[in-house]
Order: C-alpha cells, then sequence, then structure tokens
C-alpha cells in the first residue's frame, strides 16, 4: 500500500491574463503602440520567433565589439 502525506493535490492556477495584444497593420503602428505600452502586460501573448541577420550586420557587430573590448 502507498504511503500518504495528508495533502491534497491542488490545480495548477490558471494565468492572469491581460489585456488583449492588437494586431497591427504595420511597423509604425506597433511601435507607436509600444512606446506608450510595457511589454510585460502582453508577455503571455507573444512567442518566440526565429530570426536571422545579414552577413554584413553580423560582422559590423562584431566589429563593434572588438572596438568596445579594447576601448
Amino acid at each position: 500500500m502507498a504511503k500518504t502525506t495528508g495533502r491534497r493535490k491542488t490545480k495548477p492556477k490558471a494565468k492572469k491574463k491581460g489585456p488583449e495584444l492588437p494586431a497591427f497593420r504595420n511597423d509604425e503602428e506597433a511601435r507607436r503602440f509600444w512606446d506608450t505600452h510595457n511589454v510585460a502586460d502582453y508577455w503571455d501573448q507573444l512567442r518566440p520567433i526565429r530570426a536571422q541577420a545579414s552577413k554584413q550586420l553580423r560582422e559590423r557587430v562584431k566589429e563593434r565589439a572588438k572596438l568596445r573590448k579594447s576601448g
């Protein structure tokens, strides 16, 4: 017979959902929205994406990192 601890199993609490994230028609509309809103209020509605930077941009970032280290 299994030993019990006398504790009840509790259901996980439902996540508190914040305001609904609007659909943006363009980058400018999104920029204006995020200038006046906190991303923490919408965190549960955001999804990660995979992004790639051009080779030129990666090289520029590496070069600036070298300058900061030596500076």
